[in-house]
């Protein structure tokens, strides 16, 4: 994204909000600092308000060489504060367009419904969707209590984005491009990718190289390479074994389009280092004066196993209700081992499908 502030934001130490601290501040604070905070600085001489905080290191700790300077090190805080609050208030909104799919679709095919009720073809009732979006409407907690779900399972995390963060910008000043449309090849081509996830989800992660003789891998590689529209990473314009499902970020391109509604896809730095999982994944990190287990492990699946593959489960799962199957066999703890496999990665994702989307649930995938 472009920077949208001349003001660097890292330089401010102790920063602790995004939103305006005048119109927070402003009942309990005297005019010279709200002065202060409007005109977006705070000068050195501008007068700040005792704390009602008593300096109990005066009373209760001899500060013999004068060296503790706690009153002024607290003001010096809160005037960096409201100086990085400030700055980050004035950061502009930028543009968050809309694909078109919502209005596009009336029976919302196009929208993520998960956990909503929906009838026997999985499109989602009215009743529900409308208490989902009444709930968004309002941001009132009591209307996202009242939303009528399909099942048991919460919409994790819904209210999150309203939340104010204690540091950085909103989340409203952040922008994401626009979504591709339902009918758009790029769509397509994602999906596409997505499934041959599913389709390769019993294969080890050793195959992923480019010496590899496994036919799905191949095979895999080669349709997306034949898709024009596909976004993944590539070498000299080709998807190879070696950068087969890897990562790839979509950034607002406001040179290309003001409107924000064109995204550029690139490539992070260190996404096509090393093996598909990360050492970082795997490896004890020394760290707190101790060595912490990076020991991932996932309950065992039998290679084949499928959940969501019928439409009966497909059906409970998309409304939010158990299918009454579980991801390891018999009772009690489950056995466990390292993630050789996209299976394993798909049964670590599951628990978050509600709360992240975007998340791979490899199993419900080949239908």
């Amino acid at each position: 994204m472009r920077a949208q502030a001349t003001s660097d934001r890292r330089s401010f130490i102790g920063r602790a909000a995004v939103i305006s601290a005048a119109g927070v501040l402003a009942p309990s604070l005297p005019a010279s600092v709200q002065a202060a905070v409007g005109r977006g600085h705070f000068d050195d001489d501008d007068s700040v308000p005792e704390s009602l905080g008593q300096d109990f290191s005066r009373k209760y700790q001899r500060d013999v060489f004068d060296t503790l300077h706690s009153k002024d090190l607290r003001k010096k805080a809160f005037k960096a504060r409201l100086k990085s609050a400030e700055a980050e208030y004035r950061i502009d909104i930028p543009p968050q367009p809309n694909n078109g799919d919502e209005l596009r679709y009336p029976n919302k095919i196009a929208i993520s419904t998960k956990g909503l009720q929906h009838d026997a073809n999985g499109h989602v009732l009215p009743d529900s969707y409308e208490s989902f979006l009444k709930a968004l409407k309002t941001g009132k907690h009591k209307d996202f209590e009242k939303i009528k779900l399909g099942g048991t399972t919460k919409l994790a995390g819904i209210q999150g984005p309203l939340t104010a963060s204690l540091e950085g910008i909103a989340n409203s000043q952040l922008a994401i491009p626009e979504a591709a449309p339902l009918d758009s090849a790029e769509l397509a081509a994602h999906h596409i990718e997505v499934y041959w996830q599913a389709l390769l989800r019993d294969v080890p992660f050793s195959e992923y190289r480019n010496d590899t003789n496994n036919e799905l891998v191949l095979a895999a590689v080669a349709e997306l390479n034949s898709l024009k529209a596909f976004n993944g990473p590539k070498i000299d314009g080709k998807v190879t074994p070696e950068t087969l499902f890897r990562g790839t970020a979509s950034y607002v391109d406001y040179q290309a389009d003001p409107s924000g509604k064109k995204g550029k896809y690139v490539v992070p730095d260190g996404s096509l280092d090393g093996p598909y999982i990360s050492q970082f994944l795997l490896r004890p990190i020394p760290a707190w004066g101790t060595i912490a287990s990076q020991a991932q492990t996932r309950p065992i699946q039998k290679a084949g196993e499928t959940f969501g593959a019928t439409y009966e489960e497909w059906l409970a799962l998309r409304n939010g209700q158990s299918i009454g199957r579980k991801h390891y066999p018999g009772s009690g703890a489950p056995p466990y081992h390292q993630w050789p496999r996209f299976g394993d990665l798909g049964t670590r994702q599951r628990p978050n499908l509600f709360a992240r989307p975007a998340n791979i649930d490899l199993r419900t995938q080949c239908q």
